[in-house]
Formats: C-alpha cells, sequence, structure tokens
C-alpha cells in the first residue's frame, strides 16, 4: 500500500506539530502520531494526496515542493501567507515495516511511505474525526515523552523521530533561518 507521512513544524516556534489520533479510529485509537497522513487513491500522486489531506484532516491548504530550492523560493514567497497555507517538502520514498494498534494487538504492514515535512504558521483544527487534537512540541520535549510513555505514541512517530531526526533538526534550522 502507499502511503503519505507530514510532519509539519510551526513556523514561529520551531515546534513540531502532532495530532491526537480520535478513540473512534479503527487504529491507533487515541494515540499521539504525526501530524497527517493518508492512504494514496489510485490514480493520485503523492503530492496531491498530502495536499488533500492536508485540507480534509486539518483544514490547511498546502503547496508541495519536491526539492529545497523551489522550497526555499515558495516559502519566501508565501512567508506572509503561512499562517493560511502550509508549504510542503517532499523528503523520501521508501518501504516502511509500520505497526498499528487494533483492537489492543499489534500488527505489522509494510507500506510504501512518501515522507514529507512542511512549516505552517496557523492555527490548526481536526477536520474529520481522524484527530481529537493538535499537539506542539520541542523536539527534545517530544523526545522525553515518547522515552517516558512510549505506549502513548504510534510506532510511526517513535520511528519517524528516530530515523530522522538529523533531517528534522536540519528542516527546523532551515526554517528559523529563513524566519529571522
Amino acid at each position: 500500500m502507499h502511503v503519505v507521512t507530514s510532519l509539519l513544524i510551526d513556523a514561529e516556534s520551531g515546534d513540531i506539530i502532532v495530532q491526537k489520533r480520535s478513540v473512534d479510529k479503527g487504529h491507533n485509537a487515541g494515540l499521539i502520531d504525526k501530524t497527517l497522513g493518508g492512504h494514496i487513491t489510485y490514480g493520485d500522486n503523492p503530492d496531491y494526496t498530502v495536499m488533500v489531506e492536508s485540507v480534509q484532516e486539518l483544514l490547511t491548504p498546502s503547496i508541495v515542493v519536491d526539492n529545497d530550492s523551489d522550497f526555499d523560493k515558495v516559502f519566501k514567497l508565501l512567508k506572509p501567507y503561512i499562517d493560511t497555507t502550509a508549504v510542503i517538502l517532499r523528503k523520501a520514498v521508501r518501504p516502511w515495516r509500520l505497526k498499528r494498534q487494533v483492537g489492543g494487538q499489534t500488527r505489522e504492514i509494510t507500506n510504501i511511505v512518501n515522507l514529507y515535512f512542511g512549516v505552517y504558521g496557523g492555527k490548526m483544527r481536526p477536520a474529520d474525526g481522524e484527530a481529537s487534537g493538535m499537539l506542539y512540541y520541542s523536539l527534545d520535549q517530544l523526545e522525553k515523552e515518547i522515552a517516558a510513555t512510549p505506549a502513548a505514541f504510534t510506532n510511526d512517530l517513535i520511528d519517524l523521530i528516530r530515523e530522522y531526526r538529523d533531517e528534522i533538526v536540519a528542516f527546523q534550522n532551515k526554517i528559523r533561518s529563513q524566519t529571522e
């Protein structure tokens, strides 16, 4: 299965924005998860899927770019509007063995994950019942909470933070340098 996973950074604070999944979800119910994600519908491409998911899940329009140079140009252009539009950068595509909590049991599946990092400076409102709220964490604070209470977080988010920590820090630094 092909999916998108996106982690957004708050434009002002540099915090990582995550969602608390609804307790009514079929998998990973009530857990803290990446900012947004979803399955790619047959015929759609991953970039389009990220834009759809950002509107459906967060009521936030987004623009997706596929390289650092385009990201820098688009972010500079849209910086005055970053409270209404997210700018999202495609980072990687890879197979990823994911764990899902379903009915109290852990199930493993392998997906092709299209990973994105983005920046947004406005208010987030979960829109479609997928999430019960949005949380903002510094990377250090998020890592401490994951270490203290790993069962409160999805395995997706835990793996994402562990495997892409350096890239997350570099992206946060890029955002900071362009907002100063």
